[in-house]
């Protein structure tokens, strides 16, 4: 389960991260629809980012860091990238006990903070991803993967205000709301989601993602 968001912050990267959040928590009816709105979207953008919210995020496997030569498991550096690995191969015991002590040996590194707080984030848990990506903005306000980590937070909590004002701290006023249309969306909450992806279009008639995501959503009857 990853969130992903480019280090540039683009809005399609965080919209694939919607997709594989998920919803099961939620207790929402079948969006299958939307998740293949998203799917052509995805498909027809050729810009997508697919970098994840961690920190210096390398795309490794755990094995392929186990078996390199170089590798120092006992460096932070090499902490961090197996945490990462163990994360991507779904051994999310082993990856949050690695965030959890990056955290403990750096605790005024906001990278370190984020990791951990998109790590709880990423499995349910938003009262500690909230405490923790926090604490990594208290450090640095201006850290933008725990900026939009901690909108997401929001909107998984449902505070669709802050949410918005997170993620207009980064991202543009048109991706910003376009990004609270998909979410929105994606919780069956379609009505507001509708709104949001208007007020996208009409900031900027050329946002394509609110275009797209919105024509997919009225072909579906949806709005």
């Amino acid at each position: 389960m990853q969130i992903l968001i480019s280090k540039t912050i683009q809005l399609t990267s965080l919209l694939l991260s919607i997709t594989l959040l998920g919803c099961a928590q939620t207790g929402l009816p079948s969006t299958s629809y939307i998740d293949k709105a998203i799917d052509q979207i995805v498909q027809e953008d050729k810009n997508f980012s697919q970098e994840k919210s961690f920190s210096n995020f390398q795309a490794k496997s755990l094995s392929d860091f186990e078996t390199t030569k170089n590798f120092d498991p006992n460096s932070q550096e090499g902490l961090h990238q197996l945490a990462i690995a163990a994360d991507h191969s779904g051994d999310y015991e082993k990856s949050r006990t690695l965030f959890k002590k990056l955290a403990a040996l750096s605790p005024k590194n906001p990278n370190q903070l984020n990791d951990l707080g998109y790590h709880y984030l990423a499995n349910g848990n938003l009262t500690n991803a909230k405490m923790w990506l926090q604490r990594a903005l208290h450090i640095d306000p201006r850290h933008e993967q725990a900026t939009m980590n901690l909108g997401m937070v929001y909107a998984e909590e449902g505070d669709w205000n802050q949410s918005l004002g997170h993620f207009r701290k980064v991202l543009s006023p048109e991706d910003a709301h376009a990004n609270i249309g998909i979410l929105l969306a994606q919780k069956g909450e379609l009505k507001a989601a509708n709104w949001h992806l208007k007020q996208a279009l009409t900031i900027n008639p050329q946002q394509k993602t609110a275009h797209h995501f919105l024509r997919h959503l009225e072909s579906q009857n949806s709005l």
